[in-house]
């Protein structure tokens, strides 16, 4: 909730923020335990997913990535996404233009966009429903996570086009990924189709001729 309000510009309540905030922190703290709903090893996952949503409103540390393994290579996507978030956000991470650039590269590294839809070779291990996270929410995420870096503006258009090639009858896969999904078209336009329309569109059918003048809608 708090990474998809930041995403969007939403605010949220004061008090209401200021409690999400102090329960996120101490998870990542370790003064309240959350078991997983499954026998698996996902505590270093939700703690990232923890830190994202505290980097969005400056209340991550970097000595808060002491209490979780840092293996970014060995994670799924969407933490690895939160990874990229946390360090485009907190300020004193030691080495953090080499661990950002890493995990960008290692973000590029996943993505596949040889066909229409953007996909990622981690896709089979991506989809943890338990966790709301879901290839169709990496994809759009991915846009939003590289909109600021100038080494991926060539890719960006394609990836766009690769977020709404996952589209299954006009929607994505889960809640979360359509509210992921509607922002990264929000941002991409705003970063990339800022600029009004214009010029003109003739239509001949034999001797009839239609104009249209974008500039006039």
């Amino acid at each position: 909730v708090l990474a998809v309000a930041d995403a969007a510009g939403r605010p949220i309540p004061p008090a209401a923020l200021e409690r999400m905030k102090q329960g996120l922190r101490a998870f990542v703290e370790g003064r309240i335990a959350r078991d997983s709903p499954l026998p698996t090893a996902d505590l270093a996952i939700r703690k990232v997913a923890a830190l994202d949503a505290l980097a969005r409103h400056g209340a991550a540390r970097p000595e808060d990535f002491a209490t979780f393994a840092v293996e970014p290579e060995r994670w799924p996507t969407s933490a690895l996404l939160d990874w990229i978030g946390v360090l485009q956000r907190v300020d004193g991470v030691p080495d953090r233009d080499a661990r950002q650039a890493q995990a960008l590269r290692l973000l590029r590294a996943r993505m596949d966009l040889q066909g229409s839809a953007l996909n990622f070779s981690t896709a089979r291990d991506d989809a943890l429903w338990w966790l709301m996270a879901s290839t169709d929410a990496n994809a759009a995420r991915a846009v939003l996570a590289t909109l600021g870096e100038p080494e991926w503006r060539e890719d960006l258009p394609r990836m766009i086009r690769g977020v709404l090639g996952r589209q299954q009858r006009g929607r994505w896969d889960t809640t979360v990924a359509n509210a992921w999904g509607v922002l990264a078209l929000a941002k991409f336009a705003q970063a990339y189709e800022s600029a009004p329309v214009d010029g003109h569109t003739t239509l001949a059918l034999g001797a009839a001729r239609a104009h249209q003048a974008w500039s006039s809608g």
